[in-house]
């Protein structure tokens, strides 16, 4: 374990390693070209409204267009309650300047809402339309993405959260976590206030970890329980270039609040229910 002030210290420090790696080469990580196991297999086709105008995937690949931008992704999670299909996406520019994650919820073979967040824009919420299918399957996936080029800005929402324990530390949208025998900084890109969802509600901290010396990122959730302050845990993890998913359990206490939101009730429906899958 770190101390406090031993971690913003090597966050400081990885920081600054990671700027000068970015300003050599352009690239942060390398290109992924790995293989991904799964149970399950899921195709869909979703227009969303504002943001989202079209995200097809074919066999759990495919692309997401947000306005001008679009992203080549993979369907690297699955959850499946009371009737709704859950697919999550990660998803990176061609370029490799942004990483976006998209949860499609669908119901009775159709696409009803799209939620999706990116580097440079916070969760958004859209109703949509479309087809999509699951089915269990083992099935090995080849999955490639360019080489990271970006790092996110902290979010301002979040600036009243603070973290602070033995090996995860987050202060004002930036901090350090140390698991698996390495050290990450932590950047806080999009935020979700679900104090309405149920299970006595919860905040979750949607970030971007990045180690300069594995040079590897990985897009995490950090979920903090209204229930205990004592604890947070980190889940929905994909991890680039390794495509490993690690999940953990930190000993850190949360304290602070986040601007209230206005939760609707298929939204909160929709957060609870991706909450079900994630307390192993």
């Amino acid at each position: 374990s770190y101390s406090f002030c031993t971690l913003l210290d090597i966050m400081r420090r990885i920081v600054v390693c990671a700027l000068l790696a970015a300003a050599v080469d352009g690239a942060l990580t390398p290109a992924t070209k790995g293989t991904l196991v799964k149970g399950f297999e899921t195709s869909f086709d979703g227009k969303g409204g504002a943001h989202v105008s079209e995200a097809v995937f074919e066999k759990d690949q495919g692309n997401v267009t947000m306005g001008s931008q679009v992203f080549g992704g993979v369907v690297y999670q699955h959850q499946a309650w009371d009737g709704y299909d859950l697919m999550n996406v990660f998803s990176m520019r061609r370029d490799g300047g942004n990483v976006a994650v998209v949860y499609a919820y669908c119901q009775g073979g159709k696409v009803v809402a799209l939620y999706s967040e990116d580097f440079t824009q916070e969760m958004v919420e859209e109703s949509a339309s479309g087809s999509c299918s699951y089915r269990a399957a083992t099935d090995t996936m080849q999955v490639t993405f360019p080489p990271l080029t970006a790092l996110p800005s902290p979010t301002p929402s979040v600036a009243h959260i603070t973290v602070t324990g033995p090996s995860l530390n987050i202060t004002n949208g930036l901090g350090a976590a140390a698991f698996g025998g390495s050290l990450y900084n932590v950047t806080v890109f999009s935020h979700v206030n679900c104090a309405q969802c149920g299970q006595g509600g919860w905040y979750e901290l949607h970030s971007f970890l990045y180690s300069p010396t594995l040079q590897k990122g990985c897009f995490t959730i950090f979920y903090l329980m209204f229930s205990s302050h004592q604890d947070v845990s980190m889940e929905y993890t994909m991890c680039i270039p390794d495509l490993s998913q690690p999940e953990e359990q930190f000993g850190s206490a949360w304290q602070g609040s986040m601007p209230s939101e206005d939760i609707t009730p298929s939204a909160a429906t929709f957060h609870q229910m991706r909450r079900q899958f994630l307390r192993k």
